[in-house]
């Protein structure tokens, strides 16, 4: 497997609150997106704490299983809470998404609005929903996806990790073939750059390191809104970090 991820401030933010990063585990490898909320440095610490917390627990482990990552999701939702309380930071959590992946199989745990897209031939799907305000009002009918992506409440996620003492991830299997690519992404991407030019830019088959570049500058030439952080995985023979 080929992997790069970067991450960016963005036009309009001055801190970066989003953490990534990726290992490599016995049978594959594992990659983690976070994008932290809160003010004063409470988002950084908790995007933060999350990814170091998995990479700890999983750098060089066996593959986890779906009850093992869940074990380490509430470690880390602990460790944020402890924190923030701890350094007297309020209203502070992160998104998370993240995958374990074998040469055929992807195991997707996320909680938020931090996305996975699988990109198979021509075909971009994504394979998270979020967790969020606006997809609610999607799912009930009551505005469009296009209408979300302007929405006022937009940005307003319903689950978090470090916002309550029980977090409830989502988690879903897919498989996935030699030549497949898995993109993890912060809405710092998504929010400003449509699912169909972020098809367009994947269908080039660049390595890794310039196609994160190209959907990084995407977003900021599209007004860089929010911090941007992307990780893209890609299916092949090759087992090495993409630089």
């Amino acid at each position: 497997m080929r992997i790069f991820g970067r991450s960016d401030v963005g036009m309009l933010r001055s801190e970066n609150q989003d953490a990534f990063g990726e290992c490599a585990l016995r049978g594959g490898r594992f990659a983690i997106v976070c994008d932290g909320m809160g003010g004063e440095k409470g988002g950084k610490m908790a995007a933060e704490i999350c990814v170091s917390t998995f990479l700890s627990s999983l750098k060089d482990a066996d593959m986890p299983d779906e009850e093992e990552l869940k074990d380490i999701l509430l470690s880390a939702n602990t460790e944020v809470l402890a924190t923030a309380l701890k350094s007297g930071y309020t209203r502070t959590g992160t998104t998370l998404v993240l995958a374990a992946a074998t040469s055929d199989t992807l195991t997707l745990l996320w909680v938020g609005d931090s996305r996975a897209y699988l990109m198979q031939g021509d075909s971009l799907v994504r394979l998270t929903r979020d967790h969020s305000y606006v997809q609610e009002l999607v799912d009930l009918g009551r505005i469009s996806e296009k209408e979300a992506r302007t929405h006022e409440k937009r940005h307003l996620v319903t689950r978090a990790v470090g916002a309550d003492a029980v977090v409830f991830p989502d988690v879903r299997t897919v498989p996935w073939s030699e030549g497949d690519r898995l993109l993890l992404c912060s809405d710092g991407l998504f929010s400003m750059v449509e699912e169909k030019e972020i098809t367009e830019i994947l269908k080039e088959e660049h390595t890794p390191a310039r196609t994160v570049h190209e959907l990084v500058c995407a977003a900021n030439s599209h007004g860089g809104e929010d911090n941007i952080t992307v990780l893209l995985l890609e299916n092949t023979k090759e087992s090495y970090p993409d630089a």
